[in-house]
């Protein structure tokens, strides 16, 4: 940088706080310790800028006030964090500028990379934000494509640390929405696991996932509660009010519950035949109750900061499973809404849903 004081234009910075990358992350890893890297990196530095520009376009493609962003002469990255970061931020440019395209190509993996950054799955630092991150583009290529999850998952979900959540705002916000996006995964993982083990055998895995989870959803704490959730009696309601109501009152709390649903949605499709479920109230065991909660949230989440790529895939594997005329246009119309409020392209997931409910005739 030749000495010169290098200042980071205040497009970058909100652009980068307000592209979900940092979700559910109390210490702004991306937002803080990613621009104080990109301060000594011009790698970083290019990179961020470019995906800057191209979550600006998207949201502003005419805006004729757009500043010129400098950038600067390539470096080689020289640890493990900057080509992960740099690696990490490639995938989400790409991702933004063309959804379909990115879960469509399912382009390889770096795995001695991504093996590398699994080891800080547990952490406050901006290696450990990378990894989740990782994971819940993962996550979202699994459920829009029906793919294995290809991000090494640790086998237990991890803890920061014995302490009581209440007194730690961080370790509470990470357990109770990053546990779900874990269960998520390993029940992606589940669907697609071909080897049968004396020791683990499907039946005692399927059991155990759900067991989990049911645990996660009697446990939330009440800012993982949401503030109105209503179920709407059809006969009383008619068709036009068939999905029930679920807000929440912040991004977390959101992100960890629809993430609950999806991960239930996909162990009740694969279900053994010889689970026993009569211990599980019997709402948690309808596949239909996860789909409609999973739509309900999207349909009510209409802040761009709470939208994260494995939420819209989640969103798409659950839309498919509406059947009624009301549901499909209420989805139809939340897809179109995400497109205003993201910036997102959704036309390939409106296109997906059109020609499975043979709507592509419909305007």
């Amino acid at each position: 940088m030749g000495g010169h004081e290098l200042r980071i234009p205040l497009e970058v910075v909100c652009l980068t706080n307000h592209t979900q990358l940092d979700i559910c992350d109390l210490g702004q890893s991306f937002g803080i310790n990613g621009l104080q890297l990109a301060m000594v990196s011009p790698s970083v530095w290019n990179s961020i800028l470019s995906l800057s520009e191209t979550s600006f376009n998207q949201l502003r493609p005419h805006d004729p006030s757009r500043g010129t962003f400098v950038r600067l002469r390539s470096d080689v990255p020289a640890d493990i964090t900057q080509i992960a970061l740099l690696s990490v931020l490639d995938r989400v440019r790409d991702w933004i500028s063309n959804i379909s395209a990115t879960w469509a190509s399912q382009a390889p993996c770096d795995q001695k990379l991504l093996s590398a950054v699994s080891s800080h799955a547990v952490g406050r630092d901006l290696n450990s934000a990378i990894y989740w991150l990782f994971v819940r583009f993962d996550l979202g290529v699994a459920l829009a494509t029906d793919i294995d999850m290809r991000v090494p998952l640790p086998p237990a979900f991890p803890y920061l640390a014995e302490v009581d959540m209440v007194a730690d705002p961080f370790e509470m916000v990470f357990y109770y929405a990053y546990r779900p996006l874990w269960l998520a995964a390993r029940a992606i993982q589940f669907t697609h696991n071909e080897e049968v083990s004396q020791d683990r055998p499907p039946l005692h895995v399927w059991m155990e996932l759900v067991e989990e989870l049911e645990q996660w959803y009697r446990e939330r704490p009440q800012e993982f509660l949401p503030m109105l959730e209503l179920d709407m009696d059809h006969q009383l309601a008619g068709p036009e009010r068939s999905l029930p109501v679920v807000l929440f009152a912040n991004g977390a709390g959101l992100f960890g519950n629809q993430l609950y649903h999806t991960a239930m949605l996909i162990l009740l499709h694969n279900r053994p035949r010889t689970a026993r479920i009569g211990d599980f109230h019997s709402a948690a065991m309808s596949p239909l109750w996860h789909a409609q909660r999973i739509c309900s949230i999207a349909l009510h989440n209409d802040r761009r900061e709470c939208w994260d790529p494995c939420l819209l895939a989640s969103f798409l594997m659950a839309a498919r499973r509406m059947t009624h005329e009301s549901q499909q246009r209420a989805v139809i119309q939340g897809f179109e809404r995400i497109r205003t409020v993201t910036g997102w392209d959704t036309g390939g997931c409106l296109h997906t849903l059109k020609t499975e409910w043979c709507l592509l005739d419909e305007p």
